[in-house]
């Protein structure tokens, strides 16, 4: 803005980025976690589970978290408390309750308390306490709130009294964060490509084709590959490992061709046993060879009006 114009805020955006979607974030977060936490009768001396133990998930927002801290510091002491804020910010938001939380309810959820169980638990505490830490210079009443209902009972009173922990290097692993970061990356642009095209999640799709750099690109989306799947929810990409059986329709041969109407039974959403369903092929081959596959409706009846115009086009 020029100098002689004052600044101009608006209220209504603070309002909407800072309360709804931070502080709320966070808040949700703290009580989803103390709502099963409770039922479980989950406490902060039960046995720990060691990091390296912990499912992948786990062991990742754990380095994401020594990550932010480590940002979040190197902010302050740069006296930039708006980047170190929106550093904060978008780790509770993205990767805090619209991915670790998210994509874990179902262990929340279940009702035996085994050691998988109990290391969600560890883990979402870890986080709300260090989360808890660094918002206490922005919002003093939040995080003391917060803390107060997490705190052990060899932790200080007062999460104003406590000095900001380091950045642990041994729990950073740089290669899942760039691996989950690239899945989140995906579904985020998959999921506005179905809102453009008013495809609803639930709604599977055709197939997803993802553009790679390079074969360590490759492998690394192979890493992730089930998530993304979960996330965006197409059909299976490796038919040889979906398809139940087929059924012979028709066969007939053309001018040298072998054409088949062949009807596959298989699994064809995300999820084996979630549905048996149908699809119906027709394929022509030449020599042995299949030149052409096309998907086709077991109703339509012109099926061979489309195998004649083929093959015109191939003569």
């Amino acid at each position: 803005s020029p100098v002689h114009k004052p600044k101009l805020w608006n209220e209504d955006d603070i309002a909407k980025t800072v309360i709804a979607d931070f502080f709320r974030s966070f808040t949700n977060t703290f009580e989803f976690f103390a709502l099963y936490a409770n039922v479980d009768g989950y406490t902060q001396h039960d046995e720990v589970i060691p990091i390296a133990s912990r499912p992948e998930i786990d062991r990742w927002i754990v380095s994401r978290l020594n990550t932010t801290m480590r940002q979040y510091t190197e902010a302050m002491d740069g006296y930039d408390l708006t980047k170190a804020c929106r550093m904060l910010q978008e780790f509770v938001i993205e990767d805090v309750s619209n991915w670790y939380v998210r994509r874990n309810r179902r262990r929340f959820w279940k009702g035996e308390y085994d050691a998988d169980k109990r290391a969600a638990y560890q883990t979402l505490h870890e986080v709300l306490v260090r989360v808890a830490e660094m918002i206490a210079p922005v919002a003093p009443f939040l995080s003391e709130s917060i803390f107060l209902r997490l705190r052990t009972s060899d932790e200080q009173l007062s999460v104003h009294c406590i000095i900001l922990r380091e950045c642990d290097g041994a729990l950073v692993d740089q290669d899942l964060e760039n691996r989950m970061s690239q899945a989140q990356r995906i579904v985020s642009l998959a999921r506005s490509l179905r809102e453009k095209a008013k495809i609803k999640t639930r709604q599977p799709l055709r197939r997803i084709l993802l553009p790679v750099e390079g074969p360590a690109m490759r492998r690394q989306l192979q890493t992730v590959e089930d998530i993304i799947k979960e996330e965006i929810n197409p059909y299976w990409a490796n038919e040889k490992e979906l398809i139940k059986n087929y059924t012979l329709l028709s066969k007939y041969s053309d001018k040298g061709y072998e054409i088949e109407l062949k009807q596959e039974q298989g699994y064809f959403l995300n999820k084996p046993n979630d549905l048996i369903t149908y699809r119906t092929y027709v394929r022509i081959y030449k020599n042995g060879e299949m030149i052409k596959r096309r998907l086709w409706y077991i109703d339509n009846p012109d099926w061979r009006i489309f195998v004649k115009d083929f093959l015109k086009t191939i003569h």
